[in-house]
């Protein structure tokens, strides 16, 4: 659990570097350690999946917001870090 905390923090602040709110790095941190490694993984790509498809569709919908807009991220890791969760599950056939 610690190792995942770890690889989180250390994802979270490279993405902070590159512009991602500081909120998002300390969820990804607690992502971290409460998933582990390998379903953090599958966390942090569901939730880029979905925010980069509703973003997408954003873009479209609203023509006057340019690609430099702003779009909180955090309710994608939430959603990632549940889908993560529930496969994780249904895979060791707790549900």
């Amino acid at each position: 659990m610690g190792i995942g905390a770890l690889v989180g923090g250390i994802i979270g602040v490279l993405m902070f570097l590159f512009g991602m709110g500081f909120g998002d790095v300390k969820l990804m941190f607690v992502m971290g350690g409460w998933l582990g490694i390998g379903s953090f993984i599958t966390a942090l790509t569901a939730a880029s999946v979905l925010g980069s498809m509703y973003g997408f569709i954003w873009l479209k919908l609203v023509k006057k917001k340019s690609i430099k807009s702003v779009l909180p991220f955090v309710p994608f890791l939430a959603l990632g870090s549940y889908a993560a969760l529930y496969f994780k599950f249904l895979l060791e056939g707790h549900l």
